[in-house]
């Protein structure tokens, strides 16, 4: 299963991404501030993108990485 977690630069996202690592979940890390996010693994990427942006949400969970421009 793949997993979007919204907010992924916060101590919730921190903690949701460590459990679904632990649990052999791909995710999407979805967060304003690619650069800052601490957290690599095989099984992450990382996606730039506001939440408050319909479009940006879409393509964030759709797999469209330019549109975080």
């Amino acid at each position: 299963m793949k997993i979007a977690v919204f907010g992924a630069n916060g101590a919730t996202g921190h903690e949701l991404i460590n459990q679904a690592i632990e649990s052999g979940q791909e995710i999407v890390a979805v967060t304003r501030n690619p650069q800052q996010f601490p957290i690599q693994h095989s099984a992450v990427t990382v996606v730039e993108a506001d939440a408050t942006d319909p479009m940006q949400v879409q393509n964030a969970i759709s797999g469209e990485r330019h549109a975080s421009c």
